[in-house]
C-alpha cells in the first residue's frame, strides 16, 4: 500500500494551524495526523510557540527530571537512557526537548573533540597529535602512538588542515630517493678512489716501460691474469696506453712495384696465395696483406676466384610404365647417347 505524502507546510503556516488545535485541546499525535505533517514538526511547532507538552501517564516528572539530570549531567547518549529508564526513542526525545535540551540537529548536544565522553585523546594528546601532524608525521605512525585508526588520524588532520597523508608520503619517498642517490654517489667515488689506489703502483711500472711479466712478476700474480686485467682497464677506464702501433698491412707505394707485378701475373695464370707466396719466396701473410691492399687501391684487379661447379646432365624423368622389351631398350639407348654427348 502507498504511503501517504506528508504536506511540506512553511512555519509561518504551520504555527498558526497547531496553536487552533492546541485551544481545541487535540493531542499531539491526533494533531499531526490531522494536519498531514509529522509528530516532529509539530512538536517543533509547539516549542516555537513556548507550548510546553503535558507529561504523559506513563512517564511520570520524577522520571522526566531523572532523564534530564542524566544527559545534562553525565552526558549519556538517547538510546543508552532509552535502555537505562525503559522508554522509547520517542519518549525520550519528547522528554529532552520540553525541558530545551534536545536541540536538534543544528546544535549539538554532546560535545566533540576531547570533551566528548567516549573520546580516547585526552587535551594534551589532542594538541600533542595536532602538532606533529603539523610537523609532517605521518598518519599511519601517528595513529600507531595515539592507539586510533588511521582513518581518524586524516579525519583529524582535514579538520586541522595539515597536508594529507599521500602528500606526506610522497615527500618522505622523496627524501628517501635523495639520500639513496647521495650514498650511491659517495659510494661510487669510494669506490673509484680505491680502485685507483689499488693500481697506482701498476700505472707506475707500466709509465716506467716495463713489461706484463715484469709488472706480474712484481705483485706477485700469473702473467696471464695481469695481461687480462690490463686489458680490461684499458677498455674501461683508459689505463695503460698502447705503447705500439698497430701493425697495418702494407700499401702497394710501400711494397716493390717487382713484387707487386709478379703477384699480379701469377694470380692471373690461376695460381693460389699459398702458392704465389712459394714461388716468390716470402710469408703467406705478407702475400696477402700486398692481394688486400691492390684489391684496395685498383678495383677490379685480383678478382676473387669461387670454384666452377660441373653442369648437371638433364635427363629426362620417365616413367617406364610398360613391360614390353622393346620399349625399355629403346630407353636405355637414348640414356646411352646423352651420357655420351655430355
Amino acid at each position: 500500500m502507498r504511503r501517504k505524502r506528508r504536506a511540506r507546510l512553511k512555519p509561518s503556516e504551520l504555527d498558526p494551524l497547531v496553536r487552533v488545535k492546541w485551544d481545541q485541546r487535540v493531542r499531539v499525535r491526533a494533531m499531526a495526523r490531522e494536519l498531514g505533517v509529522t509528530l516532529y514538526q509539530v512538536e517543533a511547532s509547539l516549542f516555537r510557540q513556548g507550548l510546553n507538552i503535558p507529561a504523559t501517564p506513563e512517564c511520570p516528572k520524577e522520571t522526566e527530571e531523572a532523564v534530564v539530570s542524566a544527559r545534562t549531567n553525565s552526558r549519556i547518549s538517547v538510546s543508552n537512557l532509552c535502555k537505562l529508564f525503559g522508554l522509547s526513542y520517542f519518549m525520550v526525545r519528547r522528554i529532552l526537548r520540553r525541558y530545551n535540551v534536545f536541540a536538534g540537529d543544528r546544535e549539538r548536544v554532546t560535545p566533540s573533540g576531547s570533551d566528548h565522553p567516549c573520546s580516547k585523546l585526552s587535551y594534551e594528546q589532542w594538541k600533542q597529535l595536532e602538532e606533529d601532524l603539523r610537523m609532517g608525521v605521518r598518519h599511519a605512525i601517528a595513529a600507531r602512538k595515539y592507539g586510533i585508526s588511521r582513518e581518524r588520524v586524516r579525519q583529524l588532520a582535514q579538520r586541522f588542515g595539515t597536508p594529507p597523508g599521500r602528500d606526506l608520503q610522497r615527500k618522505e619517498r622523496a627524501v628517501k630517493n635523495l639520500t639513496v642517490v647521495k650514498l650511491k654517489t659517495e659510494k661510487s667515488v669510494q669506490r673509484a678512489q680505491a680502485l685507483e689506489n689499488k693500481y697506482v703502483e701498476w700505472r707506475k711500472l707500466w709509465a716506467e716501460g716495463s713489461y706484463i711479466r715484469e709488472i706480474a712478476a712484481t705483485m706477485g700474480l700469473d702473467p696471464k691474469l695481469a695481461a687480462v686485467r690490463i686489458v680490461q682497464l684499458r677498455r674501461k677506464l683508459g689505463w695503460f696506453p698502447r705503447r705500439n702501433k698497430v701493425r697495418q698491412p702494407p700499401t702497394p707505394d710501400a711494397a716493390t712495384s717487382e713484387l707487386a707485378s709478379s703477384i699480379v701475373s701469377l694470380w692471373d695464370s690461376g695460381k693460389t696465395a699459398t702458392q704465389i707466396a712459394a714461388l716468390t719466396g716470402n710469408p703467406k701473410i705478407k702475400i696477402r696483406y700486398m692481394i688486400s691492399a691492390i684489391r684496395k687501391a685498383t678495383p677490379g684487379r685480383l678478382y676473387k676466384r669461387t670454384p666452377i661447379r660441373p653442369t648437371p646432365v638433364d635427363v629426362p624423368a620417365v616413367r617406364i610404365l610398360s613391360s614390353d622389351p622393346e620399349v625399355v631398350a629403346e630407353y636405355q639407348a637414348l640414356l646411352g647417347t646423352q651420357n655420351r654427348e655430355s
